[in-house]
């Protein structure tokens, strides 16, 4: 089994990683799909599937460009994420961090899976995560 590589890209996949890489050699995560909707200073961060540690990475470059702009609210939707890492919880807490410093507020969407909202709990996060309200979210 060999490890898989690419041309111009310095980090190595463990083998069936499952990892896609583009033609501009960035690395497009195959467990997790995120989309982002904006509206009047307002945005709305959905994951849809499961972020192990493998795609910390990419969920922080997704996340990155975002936080150096300004927003008032910014609500992170775990409502369709079935596994959360220690990692991946990581990068949404530099995330909040730097919503935070910009001036925003930075919640969590009021549904979560069982076994997510336990992952934030064991990791004391959700003190730290306002839980937005149903109302707030729409």
């Amino acid at each position: 089994m060999s490890l898989i590589s690419t041309r111009n890209h310095s980090s190595q996949c463990v083998p069936a990683c499952n990892h896609t890489f583009l033609a501009d050699q960035t690395l497009r995560p195959s467990g997790i799909d995120v989309t982002m909707s904006e509206k009047a200073g307002e945005v709305t961060v959905h994951l849809k599937g499961e972020v192990p540690a493998i795609e910390g990475g990419a969920l922080e470059a997704r996340l990155r460009g975002l936080s150096s702009r300004v927003h008032d609210r910014v609500t992170i939707d775990l409502s369709e994420v079935t596994f959360l890492s220690a990692l991946a919880m990581g990068v949404l807490v530099r995330f909040r961090r730097a919503v935070v410093r910009a001036g925003g507020r930075m919640h969590f969407s009021p549904t979560l899976q069982p076994q997510v909202r336990e992952s934030l709990e064991v990791a004391k996060l959700t003190a730290l995560f306002e839980l937005a309200t149903e109302s707030s979210t729409r």
